[in-house]
This record gives C-alpha cells, structure tokens and sequence, in this order.
C-alpha cells in the first residue's frame, strides 16, 4: 500500500493500491502549441480553404463536423492544397492532419457570406 495525494497530488492523502510495473506518463506524446508543419487559413473561411504542408511529400487531410461526422477525406498530393468547401453548411469543423507520421487538429469554422 502507499499514500497519494488525491487528486492530482493536491488533497489530502490517502491509501492507495500499488500499481506495480505501471505507466505512469502521460498517455499521449502531442505537443501543445504551435504546428508549425501544418497550417489552415482562413480559420473562418468562406468558399476556399488553403492548406499548407511543410511535408514535401503531403498527406491525408479528415475534416469532422461539430457531431464527429466525417465531411471530407481527402489525400494532399503536395505542399499547397486548396479544398474547396463552398457547398458546406455554416459551422465550426476539425480539421484533421496526417503527414510523415505526425498529427494535427486544428479548427476551421465555415462562414457564408450573402
């Protein structure tokens, strides 16, 4: 047995079960902050998306509604890419990279002006 700050190493402490052989780092090996490999523009776009890849060789790009329903799957076949999203309802997306064995969420919200 031991004692452990609950939660999160700030309240009182208690006994606890060992966790032998256990991971205790974190779950996932994101970076937060800044992408600098894959950049979308306009954040708030209308007919046209720009996405710019760092990644000579491309890479896939899966665009999700607000529900998780998957809009787009589509292969970037280069460095700059410009889907065209005239045809989407108005709505905030999450827009989806894979490139070079790296990953990338990042949020685009669809406006249309009359």
């Amino acid at each position: 047995m031991g004692f452990a700050r609950v939660p999160n190493g700030t309240g009182p402490f208690i006994i606890q079960h060992r966790t032998f052989a256990a991971n205790n780092s974190p779950s996932s090996n994101t970076t937060l902050g800044q992408v600098d490999w894959a950049k979308l523009y306009p954040t708030l776009a209308n007919d046209v998306l720009n996405v710019d890849l760092s990644i000579a060789e491309g890479g896939q790009l899966n665009v999700y509604d607000a529900l998780g329903k998957k809009i787009l799957e589509q292969t970037l076949p280069s460095a700059i890419n410009r889907p065209n999203i005239g045809a989407w309802p108005q709505g905030i997306y999450w827009a989806h990279f894979f490139a070079g064995g790296m990953t990338s969420v990042q949020k685009l919200i669809v406006i249309h002006k009359n």
